[in-house]
């Protein structure tokens, strides 16, 4: 079973799990709070296995420390989709990052939020240099990470000055 098939299974029986408890305690339970801890947790399971599992895709260990010399070889569009698909995979990091340094009043979310990411995307990549199975270390992803941890928190920072997710942030907060 490679990474993305254990990634679709994790997600489908967490979330069918996760929406039959809510369906049992719905007037009990803290929606926002339960919703928010569990995104966390879920979004964890999905990072790991599909940042440490082997994927059936062809390619060699190894690992890239020259920033974007993947862009200009021959066949360079097809890692900027990676990348772009990278940033992507980190964009829920710096969401939910920022949400919880907004949760515990910290002073400046959005630079905690991409300092989280940068921190666990160096995990990730140090570790897949040690994997017995082919994983790439890459310097572009390390960037490409970071990058969408800092789009995930503005989104956060853009969305947390309204009304509605301040309501949210005091339900999650107040339980």
């Amino acid at each position: 079973m490679d990474a993305v098939s254990l990634t679709l299974l994790i997600v489908t029986v967490y979330g069918l799990t996760l929406f039959a408890y809510c369906l049992i305690k719905r007037e009990e339970a803290n929606l926002p709070r339960i919703l928010y801890v569990n995104s966390i947790l879920l979004y964890s399971l999905v990072m790991v296995s599909m940042s440490f599992l082997p994927l059936n895709n062809g390619q060699q260990k190894g690992f890239n420390y020259i920033p974007f010399e993947k862009f200009m070889a021959p066949g360079g569009e097809k890692h900027i989709v990676k990348s772009f698909l990278a940033a992507l995979f980190f964009v829920p990091v710096g969401f939910l990052a920022c949400m919880e340094c907004r949760l515990r009043a910290a002073r400046h979310p959005v630079l905690y939020a991409v300092m989280a990411g940068l921190l666990i995307s160096l995990i990730i990549e140090v570790v897949q240099l040690y994997l017995p199975f082919n994983r790439i270390c890459d310097v572009d992803e390390i960037f490409f990470n970071v990058l969408g941890t800092f789009i995930g928190a503005a989104i956060f920072q853009i969305m947390s000055d309204t009304r509605r997710m301040r309501k949210v942030l005091r339900r999650i907060l107040y339980y």
